[in-house]
């Protein structure tokens, strides 16, 4: 499958539920940035939105993939990232074999 092909069978993927998140910046507001942090039961396509819902229930931009985020994680077959990510801590993503070349 070329990469056209791809994105369009991708294009329609629901956002991942499973993800687990925290504050990508220690600070006291209640509009601070999300990190994504790890997540032992995410599987399938991880479709990582651009924003969620913080702990005090307000809608945030995520911005970040902590260290280990998904590491270690063979149930991933495909991972997709908004814009909105700034950073990718070392080891997001290690040893995820789907992305091993």
């Amino acid at each position: 499958m070329n990469f056209i092909d791809y994105k369009k069978s991708i294009a329609n993927e629901a956002y991942t539920e499973s993800l687990n998140y925290k504050p990508a910046i220690m600070w006291i507001s209640q509009r601070l940035p999300l990190c994504v942090t790890k997540t032992e039961n995410a599987e399938g396509i991880i479709k990582v939105p651009d924003q969620a819902t913080n702990d005090h229930g307000g809608m945030v931009t995520v911005i970040a993939i902590d260290k280990d985020a998904f590491s270690n994680n063979d149930k991933v077959t495909d991972i997709i990232l908004p814009s909105s990510i700034e950073s990718v801590a070392a080891g997001a993503f290690a040893d995820v074999q789907i992305l091993k070349g």
